[in-house]
């Protein structure tokens, strides 16, 4: 190879090199672009082009040991516990957070211990799944000092997440079967105002178990289309 060749083969390399990094570079600035339009309430792109990029981090209130379900095959003693194992095993190549074990906590607790019980979690997510039993509701009816009311309104309030951005999380309320397998349960029941609230206001859309369980991607993607276009949201516990 002459001095010439080698020349021009090593500005050849070198450019190569150069519009690698640009591709990079930009690469890099689109991917922000869109995890920042990802991350705003009102995103640009269609919910159907970002679900695959939205649903992968997922927390998931409840009240875990409410035994007033559905039997699980596989399970001695079924609980809302059990449910959310299902759902983890289905969704396995997602983040699945937790909420808080025990449907009430006590003594003089303040909101910033509630707070740092919760938020983390909540701003690491995207999706809240919300799963409604028969006794997920304590029976004084003291909505501030269970954790469900605190979990829906972290999940709804625009806060700065890890990106960087204002937003709040989509939310979707998945009604489980009774111990006989019905869902009308729910029509007598008593339940969180600020659950009851978002769902009257559109926020907040609900399912039975069976709907999510057989077509998950279509119950998600409605609780992504109703947080965009829902403008009016409840965020008080009371």
């Amino acid at each position: 190879m002459t001095d010439k060749v080698k020349f021009i083969h090593s500005k050849t390399v070198i450019l190569r090199r150069k519009t690698s990094c640009c591709a990079k570079i930009i690469d890099l600035l689109f991917y922000c672009s869109i995890i920042d339009l990802i991350g705003t309430d009102t995103p640009r792109f269609s919910t159907k082009d970002l679900r695959h990029l939205m649903i992968n981090k997922i927390y998931i209130s409840c009240e875990p040991k409410d035994s007033s379900v559905k039997h699980l095959s596989g399970s001695m003693t079924t609980t809302v516990n059990d449910y959310v194992t299902y759902i983890e095993n289905k969704l396995a190549n997602n983040k699945i957070y937790r909420g808080i074990h025990g449907n009430e906590f006590h003594g003089d607790i303040t909101e910033e211990y509630i707070s740092e019980e919760i938020k983390y979690k909540i701003l690491d997510s995207t999706l809240t799944i919300l799963l409604i039993s028969p006794d997920m509701k304590a029976a004084d009816g003291d909505e501030r000092t269970q954790w469900i009311p605190w979990e829906i309104l972290y999940s709804l309030t625009p806060t700065l997440r890890f990106d960087k951005v204002m937003r709040s999380n989509a939310v979707i309320a998945v009604i489980l079967p009774d111990k006989s397998g019905d869902y009308s349960y729910f029509n007598k029941l008593s339940t969180f105002k600020i659950l009851s609230e978002n769902i009257k206001g559109g926020y907040i859309p609900i399912v039975k178990w069976r709907q999510l369980i057989y077509n998950f991607d279509k119950c998600i993607q409605l609780a992504y289309e109703r947080k965009e276009r829902t403008h009016s949201v409840y965020r008080n516990v009371e």
